[in-house]
């Protein structure tokens, strides 16, 4: 191969410099558009995009799966337990947080076509679930407790030791 020839030089340098611009430009760009579609930008009123109906299917039925779940463990209000009731409470309250965050991001609250009506339907009867298992749990709890009192009163008025379970 021939020697490149020295006066022809700053031709050169200027094409190589033209094309390490357009490669930073593009490269650039391809690097925004994939951060944008990955990290979803915000709409311009400062809120987020709404989720599909079909995402939101998703969401209510993640919910309803997890109620369904915590519905065939320990009674909420504990029998014989505070760690149940304290479990109980902080599960209710992530759940009551997943809740609204699923209201709010498939905007159920102010539903106008029929799949998010009936989406908004069906999160409010899961929130009806849910309050029926904290109150049977708690009305369980009680019932628990009287019975707990009631044979510790019966084991005191016969004047016998304490049980080891109590």
């Amino acid at each position: 191969m021939p020697p490149r020839p020295p006066e022809l030089r700053p031709y050169r340098t200027f094409v190589y410099a033209v094309f390490v611009v357009f490669c930073a430009v593009l490269f650039t760009q391809l690097v925004r558009s994939v951060t944008s579609d990955v990290f979803s930008r915000e709409l311009p009123d400062g809120g987020t995009r709404p989720a599909t109906a079909a995402a939101c299917l998703e969401d209510v039925e993640r919910l309803y799966a997890l109620l369904s779940a915590r519905a065939v463990q320990s009674a909420p209000g504990g029998l014989d337990d505070e760690k149940l009731a304290l479990d109980w409470d902080g599960w209710v309250r992530r759940w009551e947080a997943d809740v609204a965050e699923v209201s709010r991001r498939c905007m159920l609250d102010h539903a106008d076509e029929a799949p998010r009506r009936d989406l908004a339907v069906a999160l409010d009867g899961l929130e009806n679930l849910r309050r029926g298992l904290s109150t049977s749990g708690a009305e369980s709890g009680k019932e628990a407790r009287r019975v707990k009192d009631a044979l510790a009163a019966a084991r005191a008025s016969l004047k016998l030791k304490q049980s080891p379970r109590q």
